[in-house]
């Protein structure tokens, strides 16, 4: 009873302690408040996430919507994810729900580990960021229920800004002031105005070096959801929390800026998380670079037996394409491989890699993430992660 009381604590702990309720109120608050609220951003988060209609503004009408039982396509459907495995054996990229059974681990419970490596972007998209300069990923893991006592299911939740154009001028701006060019003060929290400055990643975005996420997943299934968007900073609730960061922030010329991870909590706690990272997206200009509901996991071969369709995981390297630009990748999934989140052809040397990054698929956007997955036992208590 007293380990049970225990878990309890630290299920719940995370969340009262960062107020996320509160933050929800304000980012809500803020966007009834202002002008500028996308529909788009509001029918996804609630038909595809589970946000409460009520959380957001123009919820309700998404909810008419839908028991209404319209079939109209909500905006940005085409940047649904399509995954592919990076197989660096055979060098080639393979659907990922096609992975060989035989390259899964068999049967039991799997730990599976996901680091974040590169978002690189087509001419199109590269465009999309010159003129918001920002943008922001969210990304959450989930046990599955079906095997899972939902009362002790967990799950983790990860949300950072992209900055690339802040990174740019904020560099520039150090290094000016380093060489003595300039006489102004630091910009401190502020966040330039759109086109401002050229992105500094303009064909990529580097990600989390040192952020990942680890769940352990009984039975070898679990979920994911997540969304990666394109968004003006200034005027909005996404922006002055951005900005709040910044100014306290010991590295604030990185491109990638985590702003809330939690690495274990409660399935049904991703709700309030999903109500702020929508609250905060639907409140001023953005543009969907990648969007999905939620997505099935396998990394057994019995797991992929009981939960199909589902993405098979395996160790390795996997790109997440927008469905509307798959048609670009026809004859082209064969002869590469993946170097520092980057696919380049599989004769690139170490000095050719990023040269070559820019040529491979170049009309297509990608997120290139590394996964390890790994045996594991989970305990009579299913909410080991």
């Amino acid at each position: 009873m007293i380990e049970s009381d225990r878990r309890t604590f630290f299920l719940g702990a995370p969340l009262a302690i960062l107020g996320l309720d509160g933050i929800c109120q304000t980012a809500q608050g803020q966007a009834s408040r202002q002008a500028g609220i996308s529909q788009d951003v509001v029918d996804y988060w609630v038909r595809h996430m589970g946000v409460p209609p009520s959380a957001l503004p123009g919820g309700e009408d998404a909810a008419a919507r839908v028991s209404r039982g319209a079939s109209e396509e909500i905006g940005g459907l085409a940047r649904e994810p399509f995954f592919f495995h990076v197989d660096n054996d055979d060098k080639v990229l393979v659907p990922a729900e096609e992975v060989d059974d035989a390259k899964l681990l068999p049967t039991g419970d799997a730990k599976v580990e996901l680091q974040l490596a590169r978002l690189r972007l087509n001419g199109a998209d590269k465009a999309v960021f010159g003129r918001y300069n920002a943008g922001g990923i969210y990304i959450d893991l989930q046990q599955s229920q079906r095997n899972t006592d939902p009362a002790n299911a967990v799950a983790t939740s990860f949300f950072s800004a992209l900055m690339p154009a802040v990174a740019a001028l904020r560099s520039a701006e150090k290094s000016s002031s380093k060489s003595g060019k300039t006489s102004g003060k630091s910009s401190g929290g502020s966040v330039p105005a759109p086109g401002s400055a050229a992105p500094a990643a303009a064909g990529s975005v580097q990600l989390g070096q040192t952020v990942g996420q680890s769940i352990s997943l009984p039975g070898g299934i679990g979920h994911a959801a997540f969304s990666c968007f394109a968004k003006d900073m200034r005027k909005s609730a996404f922006g002055q929390i951005v900005a709040a960061f910044l100014s306290v922030s010991n590295n604030p010329i990185a491109a990638f800026f985590p702003i809330l991870s939690i690495p274990l909590m409660a399935v049904t706690s991703l709700t309030p998380i999903r109500t702020m990272v929508a609250n905060l997206q639907a409140h001023g200009d953005n543009a969907w670079i990648l969007q999905s509901g939620q997505l099935n996991l396998a990394a057994t071969k019995e797991g992929a037996a009981t939960l199909a369709p589902s993405l098979r995981i395996r160790s390795g390297n996997y790109i997440a394409v927008p469905k509307s630009q798959i048609s670009a990748m026809k004859g082209k999934l064969s002869g590469l491989k993946m170097v520092d989140g980057f696919l380049v052809p599989k004769e690139a040397s170490a000095l050719e890699v990023y040269d070559a990054a820019q040529e491979v698929l170049s009309e297509v956007t990608y997120l290139s993430l590394t996964t390890t997955v790994s045996r594991t036992k989970i305990a009579a208590c299913p909410a080991s992660a």
